[in-house]
């Protein structure tokens, strides 16, 4: 579940940050770069992050079914 979650959001966030990275460099020097991709990756992130909760929340059936069975079977 974590490493699709991750490859989820990955998916989304990185190929987002190596063209921001390109735009960013070419407009700007030292801390104005980092100003830049922050401004432009943040909708991305956002959308990373709603793609790994969905993953997340595809397993929380199973997750809660696993953890369920674990107590009742008196396992801690």
């Amino acid at each position: 579940m974590d490493t699709e979650a991750l490859a989820s959001q990955n998916a989304i966030v990185l190929p987002a940050m190596e063209k921001a990275k390109e735009r960013c460099h070419a407009e700007f020097v030292n801390d104005e770069v980092l100003n830049c991709m922050a401004r432009r990756m943040a909708p991305f992130e956002a959308e990373g992050v709603l793609a790994r909760e969905s993953v997340v929340e595809k397993y929380a059936p199973r997750v809660d079914r696993v953890l369920d069975d674990y107590e009742a079977m008196s396992c801690y």
